[in-house]
């Protein structure tokens, strides 16, 4: 029926049935659809809020019941299908799979053997598994016992469902129809029960006698069982005993439904696969920073608290001891201990977007970088790592927001499993996922777990996540900055292997910027404000003797032109004005502010910027871009470090007394902090 013409009427037709009653199917017959039939608990808000969930699990969760011949595997089925009223729920018998006795086994019934694998139209079974696993109604045929023939003019329309529950004695002989199942359950009850049962059974039911019964169940069906039934019980994943008398067993089993039919069916599929649960907060979150139209600035906001979000459900999944602590009211609290031996890992560039949710999770958290870098059209992956030196001892937090061809990730845990961390201690976080990665990852490394907000729909011909969020780096402002092709020589990090051939951006001084100081000594604090050393035209331009090129600096500092600045200079331009140089009303020339690392040792500490693509810290002395007064009080710092013996931080070891120093020089105040 064409999407526009469904009705509810319709919709509740297609739902109605003994999936909501709890009762049997075996007995019902088909029927043409009818006004007034209707489904004795289903609502129209419960239908009408199916079809609107676009993101509800596409695939049934398929449950297969065995056991003997009067286990009570209807009693088990018929209390599970009671308790997911709320779900829709088909049940399909092996029995209707009985293949119809030719006239010569029809003269020799009481000889035929029924609990025999070949007694089953397993082909048939399958085909019908297959098609409502993908959606599609069928029409189960209706087996009479008594003729022990198939009803040519009755059938049974089974309808695609939420739960499909498989029971038969031999559903688990055929390895194609166990593949099929999400869950096995294997109903383990006491010969003699079972033989009085159907005795019961055969007899009321069936229209047997009990002589026949007894001669049938010694000769065919107790040797069945213990050849064909009883060997397939290793492969259930739940045993219940006593049937239908063990409630625990079925609340726990139910329970275990409601969890997976909550989930994506990928998690389904891998178990190490795990999606946060999706709440308004969430989608609205989602649909915010999905928003082409968005700011920079709510971007960032939105997605930094997404990523908290799947940090802290990240560190759930962490190894965790029992600790006791006393509380203020003298009590005792028992609770956990949080996994000490742990670090992150950001792929470059998208993944360090996700490090400062990581750092206000974990106070002093260790954070290695990882970068890959597909060269040109030749496909070589260029791959430069910074980690911690005991990376093999710890937990990995791997960071990175999009989950597109996992080819990347799978590049950087290889990476990180030669580094010798176990596949087992890595836990992929990221914003968004796509199938294909998933698929690609999980099926390569599935002892590795992956955390994420949302599996998206798929990739589309250019590799880019379908609905997706775009080029995540790109919608970062702190994480713009040049291709690898475009960095200064001195830029390209030391330890990637092979280096490419990169051509040295050379950098033109105006005669002001290209005048040296003298390296004095650094003048005292109240000669500071009153420095008149020459201010640069282009700070931009300046030859730096650390970094070769100031874009070091500028590309560290994120300090770039306002966007504003460059469209205007581009709209003047079109208009043919390009004899002056259009800048922002700002001062351009100093750098007043700074924010620098400290690291060395108190005898020699290294006060500078961290050099591109690593941890390391490159002093600075005497910077040209900076104001004076910034690079004497410096000095006068880098003395006070060594005279108070202050140990500068260790970023291997996690140790020290001073990280940083921010410098400002207030110009309009004549004043320095």
């Amino acid at each position: 029926m064409p999407e526009e013409t469904i009705s509810i009427d319709y919709v509740m037709e297609k739902a109605s049935g003994p999936h909501f009653s709890g009762l049997r199917l075996d007995g019902l017959l088909s029927s043409p659809p009818s006004s007034t039939a209707s489904p004795s608990h289903c609502s129209a808000s419960a239908s009408s809020s199916a079809l609107s969930d676009s993101n509800a699990p596409k695939q049934p969760f398929v449950i297969g019941v065995s056991g003997g011949t009067a286990s009570g595997k209807t009693t088990v089925c018929d209390m599970i299908i009671q308790e997911l009223h709320d779900h829709r729920v088909v049940l399909v018998n092996q029995d209707s799979f009985y293949r119809g006795l030719t006239p010569e086994e029809s003269k020799r019934v009481h000889e035929y053997n029924f609990d025999h694998p070949d007694a089953f139209d397993t082909e048939q079974l399958l085909d019908c598994i297959q098609k409502l696993r993908g959606g599609q109604s069928y029409q189960v045929p209706i087996y009479d016992f008594k003729n022990h023939h198939r009803s040519s003019e009755s059938f049974r329309q089974v309808n695609a469902s939420d739960v499909i529950i498989l029971e038969g004695i031999l559903v688990f002989h055929d390895q194609r129809v166990r593949n099929l199942m999400n869950m096995k359950i294997f109903v383990d009850t006491d010969a003699d029960v079972r033989l009085a049962r159907r005795i019961r059974r055969d007899t009321v039911e069936r229209g047997r006698d009990i002589n026949s019964v007894l001669e049938q169940y010694a000769k065919f069906v107790k040797p069945a069982f213990d050849d064909f039934v009883l060997p397939s019980k290793k492969y259930a994943d739940v045993i219940i005993p006593r049937g239908g008398d063990n409630h625990v067993a079925i609340d726990l089993i139910v329970q275990h439904i409601h969890t997976k039919l909550g989930q994506h069916d990928l998690c389904k599929i891998y178990p190490n696969v795990h999606v946060i649960q999706s709440t308004f907060q969430i989608r609205g979150m989602h649909t915010l920073i999905r928003d082409a139209e968005i700011s920079k600035h709510d971007f960032v906001f939105y997605s930094d608290r997404l990523i908290r979000l799947v940090v802290e459900h990240g560190l759930g999944h962490l190894p965790f001891t029992e600790k006791q602590v006393v509380t203020p009211t003298g009590s005792v609290y028992t609770g956990v201990d949080f996994c000490k031996k742990l670090c992150g890992v950001s792929i470059v560039r998208s993944g360090e977007s996700m490090e400062n949710a990581l750092r206000a999770c974990c106070k002093g958290i260790k954070i290695g970088k990882i970068l890959i870098h597909r060269d040109g059209d030749k496909g070589k992956q260029l791959i430069y790592e910074k980690l911690p030196k005991d990376i093999s001892e710890r937990h990995v937090l791997l960071l990175d927001p999009v989950l597109a061809t996992g080819n990347s990730a799978n590049q950087a845990i290889e990476l990180l499993i030669q580094k010798g961390v176990p596949e087992c201690h890595i836990i992929f976080l990221n914003l968004i996922s796509a199938p294909e990665g998933i698929h690609c990852v999980c099926k390569r490394f599935p002892s590795l777990k992956i955390v994420t907000s949302e599996i998206d729909v798929a990739l589309n011909e250019e590799f880019r996540v379908i609905p997706g969020m775009g080029e995540f780096g790109d919608r970062i402002p702190s994480l713009h900055s040049p291709s690898i092709s475009q960095m200064p020589l001195c830029l390209l990090p030391n330890r990637l292997l092979p280096l490419p051939s990169c051509p040295l951006i050379t950098c033109h001084a105006s005669p002001a910027a290209l005048r040296s100081s003298p390296s004095s000594p650094p003048p005292t604090l109240p000669n500071l404000l009153n420095n008149t050393t020459p201010v640069p035209s282009l700070s931009c331009a300046l030859q730096c003797p650390h970094f070769q090129s100031c874009s070091g600096c500028t590309h560290e500092l994120n300090l770039h032109r306002p966007i504003i600045v460059d469209e205007a200079d581009q709209f003047f331009k079109s208009l043919g004005v390009s004899d002056f140089d259009f800048d922002s009303g700002r001062l351009w020339g100093w750098r007043s502010r700074a924010k620098l690392a400290v690291r060395g040792s108190s005898m020699k500490p290294l006060i500078g910027l961290y050099e591109e693509g690593t941890h390391n810290v490159v002093d600075i002395p005497h910077c040209k871009a900076h104001h004076p007064n910034i690079n004497a009080a410096v000095e006068l710092l880098r003395q006070g470090v060594t005279k108070l013996n202050i140990e500068p931080y260790d970023e291997d070891e996690g140790t020290g007394e001073l990280r940083y120093v921010q410098v400002l020089n207030e110009i309009n105040k004549q004043k320095l902090k």
